[in-house]
């Protein structure tokens, strides 16, 4: 075995950017006025357009289920990566770390989440994850803290489609359509936290890699009370 010191208990978060985080794209209602509908938008786009820049490219537009596949993508490959140094580390009862052969993968039929949108679905992501292995609750690598930060429309869809089921009954989960959320959606106040402990395990299907959620807080803003001077 290769020994390694612990890491030490006041190393920084590591920060990435992460263009899949990205808002949703709105198409041609981005950078207008929200009272504006996506054809009103498109009047203006095309009114818009004259000899020098007919050649406009139509803005790129997104549904929430076209949000949600990349936010799984990215959910996915992080949790591959962590397994992946998991595969490489174990911590001895001395608080060694050591150098071990990668685990098998375990399909587990058992627990994968329903990742449909409904008021029936297991599922989670973020302003703020709390990702946690199957593999060994009490191994010292099994829980790992993630920050996201992103904006109110991501995240609403990322919310809706993997908490669903865990929202209170008068949140409308219709998904935001071109003319962007309604009154009765999930409101996303700026700088607010979201937290959702998320279940993982190893599997040859990486759809299957997020097993199950739980919402602990939803669009939680307190810490705006206090005022900042």
């Amino acid at each position: 075995h290769r020994h390694h010191d612990p890491p030490p208990k006041d190393s920084k978060p590591q920060l990435r950017m992460e263009p899949r985080l990205r808002e949703r794209a709105k198409g041609v209602r981005e950078g207008r006025s929200k009272e504006l509908s996506f054809d009103q938008a498109m009047e203006l786009f095309h009114s818009e357009q004259n000899e020098e820049n007919n050649n406009m490219k139509m803005p790129l537009y997104e549904t929430e289920d076209d949000v949600w596949k990349r936010v799984q993508a990215w959910l996915v490959d992080m949790v591959q990566d962590v397994q992946r140094e998991m595969s490489r580390m174990e911590w001895t009862s001395s608080g060694v770390l050591d150098t071990v052969l990668a685990p098998p993968l375990t399909p587990n039929s058992q627990s994968q989440p329903s990742l449909t949108p409904s008021r029936t679905d297991t599922p989670t992501a973020t302003s703020r994850t709390t990702a946690s292995t199957t593999t060994d609750t009490h191994h010292p690598h099994s829980l790992y803290h993630v920050l996201v930060l992103s904006h109110s429309g991501t995240l609403r869809a990322v919310i809706r489609t993997l908490v669903g089921s865990q929202l209170p009954s008068e949140i409308d989960l219709t998904p935001a359509g071109k003319d962007g959320a309604r009154p009765g959606m999930l409101h996303i106040p700026n700088t607010s936290i979201t937290r959702i402990d998320l279940e993982v395990g190893y599997h040859d299907n990486p759809e299957h890699i997020l097993q199950t959620a739980k919402l602990v807080d939803l669009t939680r803003a307190d810490h705006l009370d206090h005022h900042m001077i």
